[in-house]
């Protein structure tokens, strides 16, 4: 599902920001996009079966990436929720992770960032308690793509400290 909406923090003019919360099954995307109308930012909330074969999840997570962001010419920073070590298929998140790894760096030359959920949450949100969905009402049945906009905004705040 695509959901645009008002960005809450005002993106950087001529700066590509993409936060991913990985999934197998369900996984959150957002794109800031200072070339774009800076008033509005992409979100994807994204359900796909889960494939059993390894290489077909990387392969899909890939070919997601490339079918979402293949107008883009460039991008600047490429956010990815790192592991939380709470189970949830760690190995399969793992593939995911790399898969649009590999995709920001063979597209773009961008090197990706992994970063822990609960860095995320307190560089954005103050406290690592409190989870994107809770914090934006408006996206709670989009708790994935919320995930994803923190996540990206995590990338455009600490550029700017």
């Amino acid at each position: 599902m695509r959901i645009q909406i008002k960005p809450s923090i005002k993106p950087n003019l001529f700066a590509r920001y993409i936060g991913v919360d990985p999934g197998t099954v369900n996984l959150g995307i957002a794109s800031l996009d200072g070339y774009a109308d800076i008033s509005t930012i992409i979100l994807y909330q994204i359900s796909m079966e889960r494939d059993p074969l390894q290489i077909n999840r990387i392969i899909n997570a890939r070919n997601l990436m490339i079918d979402l962001f293949d107008n883009w010419n460039n991008l600047y920073r490429l956010i990815i929720e790192g592991s939380n070590f709470a189970g949830y298929r760690q190995t399969e998140l793992a593939e995911i992770r790399t898969a649009i790894a590999l995709w920001g760096y063979d597209v773009y030359r961008t090197k990706a960032e992994f970063v822990p959920p609960r860095s995320v949450r307190k560089l954005v949100f103050g406290t690592a308690k409190v989870r994107a969905h809770e914090y934006w009402e408006n996206l709670k049945q989009w708790p994935d793509a919320a995930a994803a906009l923190s996540i990206a905004y995590y990338g455009m705040i600490k550029e700017e400290k």
